[in-house]
């Protein structure tokens, strides 16, 4: 029932900021002639003008509000972490949000899901819009986050065609004042760990892979951007790891307090791991938090609020 409620509350959201009032501007091929929408194309552009809508008018002001470990100290920051959870759809509308608040020409996104080695996009704003689109529609259908449950996704995001629905109906959105066009795209992920996940689920290993992968995808985007941006599921970020099992030992006195101590105690044979309740996952980060310690990179891990009180 509180899922329902969330997702009523979520097409309202999208709805009251949309311009339902202005039809959209529909064709069949680039250099095909304008035509009126269908009911289908025009409700989907209503939608991702909602989306684009209250991208834009998130105000930086409110990251404070809506994420923790945010602070002043961001501005310094070279890599900016932000934490998803792959079906909370309010808190990745307002990840772009800030995101757009802070972006400048020069910063680099990172993604998650893909291999680092692919060829960067240069503006991959409508996109990433696309990509909630897609997820609030899937969650819609009341489907858990799983790898197994990936795999009919990639089906079924085939079948509905979004990709062409969105090729029909470009030209009905303006993101020209947008700060996420002035990044460039490319993918943190390692396609041999990712083919492992979905033939094995997630185990330590695979996710240690990936994580391997993320550092040298930083390390490389480094020497060219500004600043990086990291969009990672929040068991990706040292942050998001140590809450996770922090929150798993809630009421064990000996979770320890920091996160050195953290990866200490979690490393491989160590013979106090076994006193804490832990994801598969717990500890693999520790290769992202020496890498950005090591070579002392200033860095910001964001965690959106709902994440943290759901």
């Amino acid at each position: 029932m509180r899922k329902i409620r969330a997702l009523l509350l979520l097409v309202y959201y999208l709805q009251a900021c949309s311009p339902v009032s202005n039809p959209g501007i529909c064709r069949d091929s680039k250099a095909s002639a304008v035509r009126p929408c269908s009911f289908e194309e025009q409700a989907f552009i209503d939608v991702m003008r909602g989306l684009i809508s209250q991208i834009r008018h998130f105000d930086a002001e409110n990251i404070t509000k809506s994420f923790a470990g945010y602070s002043n100290k961001n501005e310094q920051s070279r890599v900016l972490f932000f934490g998803e959870k792959h079906t909370e759809i309010i808190s990745q509308i307002e990840t772009l949000g800030a995101m757009n608040a802070l972006a400048q020409e020069g910063d680099v996104l990172l993604l998650e899901g893909s291999d680092r080695r692919n060829k960067y996009k240069r503006n991959c704003a409508i996109l990433l819009i696309l990509g909630v689109y897609i997820n609030w529609q899937w969650e819609r259908k009341g489907q858990a986050y799983s790898v197994d449950v990936l795999k009919s996704k990639e089906k079924w995001r085939d079948r509905m065609g979004f990709e062409k629905l969105l090729k029909r109906t470009i030209d009905s959105f303006d993101l020209a004042d947008l700060n996420l066009t002035k990044m460039a795209c490319g993918f943190w992920d390692d396609k041999k760990a990712l083919a492992d996940t979905f033939a094995n689920n997630v185990t330590a290993s695979n996710f240690e892979k990936r994580n391997e992968s993320m550092v040298e995808a930083i390390d490389a985007a480094l020497k060219e951007a500004r600043r990086i941006f990291i969009i990672t599921g929040f068991l990706h970020m040292p942050l998001g790891d140590y809450y996770r099992s922090q929150i798993l030992n809630a009421s064990n006195t000996q979770f320890p307090k920091n996160l050195a101590k953290y990866y200490e105690v979690l490393r491989k044979n160590n013979r106090l791991r076994g006193r804490f309740s832990l994801e598969v996952t717990a500890g693999t980060t520790e290769i992202v938090y020496n890498y950005l310690i090591s070579n002392n990179i200033p860095y910001s891990e964001l965690m959106h609020g709902k994440l943290i009180h759901p």
